[in-house]
């Protein structure tokens, strides 16, 4: 699956190595790339519901966020699903 920052309208500041960075994300995780990329488009259409914007690092550190509490509780479930999980019961910060 590809994935472009032109799909995620609501997510801004790309930086020019953003597909490494996410690659180190995700290396580093448990979910397969192709997960990363359906937490983004989860959270992007959250963003677009809320009329919010974030930068691709927020974007980023949010979904690592999510990776990891699923390493900590024992919780196992899908990326997607963590994140939407929790864009519905905590939100993202305005300076996330």
């Amino acid at each position: 699956m590809s994935l472009k920052p032109s799909d995620l309208d609501t997510i801004k500041d790309f930086p020019q190595n953003w597909e490494a960075l996410l690659m180190r994300e995700c290396d580093e995780s448990d979910y397969t790339l192709d997960a990363w990329h359906e937490s983004l488009k989860v959270m992007n259409i959250w963003l677009t519901e809320q009329g919010r914007t974030i930068s691709f690092e927020q974007a980023l550190s949010y979904l690592d966020c999510c990776a990891q509490s699923e390493r900590l509780s024992g919780y196992q479930s899908t990326l997607t699903t963590i994140v939407a999980e929790m864009l519905d019961k905590h939100g993202i910060q305005e300076n996330a």
